[in-house]
């Protein structure tokens, strides 16, 4: 079945930016050949655009030439002293180093000290260093190997 077009004009009026015509017989739009055509952008999204980079440029500006900080701003204060929050280290320390004896005293084992935690962590600190060395020394094209 053939469709047929109306000369008469539709119920709901015409479509904009439709012709009728097939892209062969509708004119070329911006000009003559050989000039670089660019696509149309409706100027709601332009304006729209502009709004949003212009605000976010207004932050920005507002953020870096505001006599006072953020921090001054929401009046922020740490909610304890270095000194209280080295205190507050030591006793949990402390207290994990006395539960793990507890439990190791409940098992009949030996009780650790902080002393010898300590030592233990230097001990094993020297052995993995000493293996990031030896493998050091064994990757061909190491940093400090000249001569292979």
């Amino acid at each position: 079945m053939k469709s047929v077009r109306s000369s008469e004009p539709s119920i709901l009026g015409p479509y904009p930016g439709r012709s009728g015509l097939t892209p062969k017989q509708a004119p070329a739009r911006g000009g003559g050949a050989g000039r670089a055509r660019l696509a149309a952008v409706d100027p709601f999204g332009l304006i729209v655009g502009g709004a949003l980079l212009l605000l976010l440029v207004a932050v920005l500006l507002l953020g870096l030439y505001h006599p006072k900080s953020g921090a001054e701003i929401l009046d922020w204060r740490p909610t304890r002293s270095p000194e209280t929050e080295i205190e507050l280290e030591l006793d949990d320390i402390d207290q994990m180093l006395e539960a793990q004896n507890a439990r190791r005293r409940r098992r009949g084992q030996a009780e650790l000290t902080e002393h010898g935690l300590r030592a233990d962590v230097a001990r094993e600190q020297a052995e993995l260093d000493a293996r990031a060395a030896e493998y050091r020394d064994r990757r061909p094209g190491a940093p400090g190997d000249l001569e292979r």
